[in-house]
C-alpha cells in the first residue's frame, strides 16, 4: 500500500502512440492559435527586453564613469528601469492571462469530450466501473494535463 496505489491503469484505458497523442493535443489547441501566437510573441518580446536591460545599464554606467555630473544619464537610467519594470510586469501579466485562458478552454473541451465519451457507453459499462471513479479520473487527469502544459509554457 503506497502513495500511488490508485494510479494503476484501468481496463478501459486505451494505448496511443506518441504521434497520435501529439496530434490529438494539437487539435484541442488549434482553435486558440491566435492566443497561443500572442503568448509566444510576448515571450519573445519579454526576452528581448530582458536582454536589452543589461546593455542599456552598462552603457549608462560607462557614461556616468566618464562624467559623473551627467544628471540626464542618471535620470535616463532611472526612467529606463521604471519603464522596464512596468513593461515587464504588464507583458508577463498579459502572457499569463492569455495562457490561462487557453489552458482553461482546452481543459473544458477535454472534460466535455471525456464526459460525452463516458456517457456514450451502455449501462453495462457502469455496472463494471463506478461512475464516481470515472468522473474523478476525468477531473484529475485533465487537471494534471493543465499543470503539465503550464509547466511547459513557463
Amino acid at each position: 500500500m503506497g502513495f500511488f496505489t490508485g494510479l494503476d491503469a484501468e481496463s478501459y484505458d486505451r494505448q496511443y502512440s506518441d504521434r497520435e497523442l501529439i496530434g490529438r493535443i494539437f487539435a484541442y489547441f488549434r482553435p486558440h492559435r491566435t492566443r497561443v501566437a500572442g503568448a509566444a510573441l510576448l515571450t519573445v518580446a519579454l526576452a528581448g527586453l530582458g536582454a536589452l536591460q543589461p546593455v542599456v545599464i552598462a552603457r549608462g554606467v560607462d557614461l556616468l564613469v566618464q562624467d559623473s555630473q551627467r544628471m540626464d544619464v542618471l535620470l535616463g537610467l532611472v526612467g529606463f528601469m521604471g519603464l522596464y519594470g512596468l513593461l515587464n510586469w504588464a507583458g508577463n501579466w498579459a502572457r499569463r492571462h492569455l495562457t490561462a485562458r487557453v489552458i482553461g478552454s482546452v481543459v473544458e473541451a477535454l472534460r466535455g469530450a471525456a464526459f460525452r465519451a463516458s456517457l456514450g457507453h451502455d449501462l453495462s459499462f457502469f455496472d463494471a466501473f463506478q461512475s464516481g471513479r470515472i468522473t474523478s479520473r476525468i477531473t484529475s487527469d485533465t487537471e494534471e494535463f493543465a499543470q503539465v502544459v503550464q509547466l511547459v509554457i513557463e
